[in-house]
């Protein structure tokens, strides 16, 4: 390992609770930073697939995820030292409210990256409160109160709204960075698993849809802050897992399956791992491949369609039976078994790779996990340890399989079993990351060039 530090302008913008405005504040500086001819990269802390994919559409620009459970804390900062060197500014976007996750929280993300924090105030239904509010996130955490650099007001009524807010901030001596006035036009519409995401929305073609807003914000403050943050201090594994071979990986992707870390896909790239991606909607034919990944997303949605694709679903089987990789993730996982049946009752059917049925639920299964294999399998030795997380609104019925994984969640301790798996198929609920997981990383290699 090599030590090094560099300095690299960023800045967290974070928020009281979920729901407040953090994305689409975040979506407009991008914008109009982009407009200004900054250079910017986009972060999203903890787990998300769908925020990402917002700051990077209308940011134009990178995206990554910092997530310390699941990569660790110098990965993530490894991650952003290397992603931002070459940027002007990093804009993270945190997830939930800024304290929210303990020791996995924005809050922890902005110390270990020393970056400063904006805090994104929903000022519907609030006055000279939001000064209490603001005051209480600043004080609650010795390193937030000599970072805390200011608020955007989201939502605000009025000018009269916004002036009693303001002159009751200002008492504190509280910097207000920006002001955006409640409007219909600033939602980003939702469902079961968080944003819908952005291709799906017609209202949301044009990266300049938020263009006017940004006159509301203090761009020049936030690049001076941005600006100000301190060199960080990062330990650089010199050693690169490169295959020795051309071994290839396809992936499907499309509408249903989008759901994978940039970063996850830069660590399997890097590798030296061919890349090939394919749609189980739109495609006829698989790529020739030594494996095959299918990510999480939203099959549940598009499951008419990928039903209708019966010659995919079909060569699909067939690779899985004739001994190629298959390495499957929550919608993925659903994807693979011989049924997925909505909430409505509807039964479409699907690869029929794993003997299950699977079918959706008003239920979230939501968290961060440990998953301790119960035995080998193609990404870990038996007893081997996986940071992961789940998100997911299904089950899976008729088991016909012995679960490769002992879950735990990491919030109660509470285990419960997971996973199918055969020597050359590993299928589950968990989301994983490769970025910082050498382990993963090599055994997955092993798998493919073994295959």
């Amino acid at each position: 390992m090599s030590t090094s530090s560099s300095h690299n302008p960023g800045i967290l913008i974070s928020a009281a609770n979920s729901n407040s405005g953090k994305t689409i504040i975040s979506c407009i500086i991008l914008r109009a930073l982009k407009k200004l001819g900054v250079k910017t990269c986009a972060y999203k802390t903890g787990p998300d697939y769908l925020d990402t994919k917002y700051l990077r559409f209308f940011g134009d620009c990178d995206v990554y995820n910092l997530d310390s459970w699941l990569i660790g804390e110098n990965s993530v900062k490894e991650l952003f030292a290397r992603t931002s060197r070459d940027c002007d500014v990093a804009i993270i976007e945190g997830a939930m409210g800024l304290y929210d996750g303990g020791k996995f929280s924005s809050a922890e993300i902005a110390k270990f990256l020393n970056v400063p924090v904006i805090l994104v105030l929903n000022a519907k239904s609030i006055g000279e409160s939001a000064a209490a509010l603001a005051m209480g996130f600043k004080n609650y955490d010795e390193y937030i109160n000599h970072n805390f650099a200011g608020v955007i007001l989201n939502c605000v009524g009025s000018e009269s709204h916004a002036k009693l807010i303001s002159n009751e901030l200002a008492k504190y001596d509280i910097k207000i960075l920006g002001i955006i006035k409640r409007d219909e036009n600033l939602k980003f519409p939702d469902r079961h698993l968080g944003l819908i995401p952005i291709n799906e929305l017609e209202k949301f073609t044009n990266p300049d849809a938020l263009e006017n807003f940004a006159e509301n914000i203090n761009l020049n403050a936030i690049l001076q802050i941005a600006n100000s943050n301190p060199k960080i201090t990062t330990q650089t594994q010199i050693s690169r897992i490169i295959s020795d071979s051309q071994i290839s990986l396809a992936i499907a992707y499309d509408e249903a399956f989008s759901f994978y870390y940039s970063e996850s896909l830069e660590a399997l790239k890097n590798s030296g791992i061919n890349l090939k991606f394919f749609s189980p909607i739109h495609d006829t034919k698989i790529p020739d491949a030594n494996g095959y990944l299918f990510g999480g997303g939203y099959p549940e949605i598009y499951a008419a369609k990928l039903q209708n694709n019966s010659e995919i679903r079909a060569q699909i089987l067939n690779a899985a039976n004739s001994g190629k990789i298959i390495l499957a993730e929550c919608g993925g996982l659903m994807y693979l078994c011989e049924s997925i049946t909505n909430l409505d009752g509807d039964k479409f059917e699907m690869c029929g790779v794993i003997p299950n049925d699977c079918v959706m639920t008003n239920r979230p299964v939501i968290g961060y996990i440990e998953a301790k294999a119960l035995r080998e399998n193609i990404l870990c030795k038996k007893n081997e340890l996986i940071h992961a997380h789940e998100f997911h609104f299904s089950k899976l019925i008729n088991k016909h399989v012995e679960n490769v994984f002992e879950l735990k969640r990491i919030s109660t301790g509470s285990t419960y079993l997971d996973g199918y798996s055969t020597k050359n198929i590993l299928a589950s609920y968990m989301h994983t990351s490769f970025w910082g997981n050498k382990t993963l990383l090599r055994n997955l290699i092993d798998s493919l060039r073994n295959a």
